[in-house]
């Protein structure tokens, strides 16, 4: 019975140490960190370099303490690829903070909104798919991006101007104005929902997925269901 009272004392201990410099970052995150947030803009766009795999760069950096989870918000936020090619461009996004960021020791958000941007999917002639500037290819070791959105608690992208381009079909390009993508996560379930209205079939669609995986370098395990419905689209 000594050892196992030691080992409940250390626990203890333990316990006590950790919840003490929680409190201290709390306090150190409230107190000096976001009265100044815009002085940490470098260090930020170190974070979150490393964290996507990306070059990110910001333009502007605010943030306040509101509730529980204090508001980051991120404006002219560009991503570059190893080359110093921009590859993804958002006017600004709006994370609220999530505590698993302390324990991961990388930026997790419990929620991310972006807002006020435009994408272009395309795919090439030889069937590979370009996200933005972001080659999307499933033999590629290198999901650095995808694997920490992935990690998010919800990313919603609001107001999007979303154009797919095919080159494999040499079909025109296709513009979907005011489209919305909603993804939640929690561990290895994700809920994806992709709304839009395409400009030239004068109708719109949604597309809702339940998927089961957590890394997108393992493919052969994931799985799920996919759902669209289709509402008054001229396809003449």
């Amino acid at each position: 019975m000594p050892l196992l009272n030691r080992l409940l004392r250390w626990s203890g201990y333990a316990f006590l140490a950790m919840m003490t410099g929680g409190a201290a970052l709390l306090a150190y995150l409230y107190l000096v960190v976001f009265p100044h947030i815009a002085d940490y803009r470098g260090s930020i766009e170190s974070l979150l370099s490393t964290a996507t795999g990306f070059q990110v760069r910001l333009n502007e950096v605010g943030g306040e303490w509101g509730g529980a989870r204090p508001w980051f918000t991120l404006k002219g936020v560009t991503l570059y690829d190893r080359e110093n090619k921009p590859v993804l461009q958002f006017d600004r996004l709006d994370g609220r903070f999530g505590w698993r960021s302390l324990l991961t020791l990388e930026p997790r958000f419990h929620s991310l909104n972006v807002a006020g941007s435009s994408l272009t999917v395309r795919r090439t002639e030889d069937g590979k798919y370009h996200v933005g500037g972001i080659v999307v290819d499933p033999q590629s070791p290198n999901h650095a991006f995808s694997d920490w959105l992935l990690k998010q608690g919800e990313v919603t992208v609001e107001g999007l101007t979303l154009a797919w381009i095919d080159d494999f079909r040499h079909a025109p390009p296709l513009v979907m104005a005011g489209a919305k993508i909603d993804l939640k996560s929690l561990g290895s379930r994700h809920d994806l929902s992709v709304s839009a209205m395409p400009q030239q079939l004068a109708g719109s669609f949604e597309l809702h997925a339940h998927l089961t995986g957590r890394r997108m370098t393992r493919p052969e395990e994931w799985s799920g269901t996919l759902d669209s419905v289709l509402r008054n689209l001229n396809i003449e």
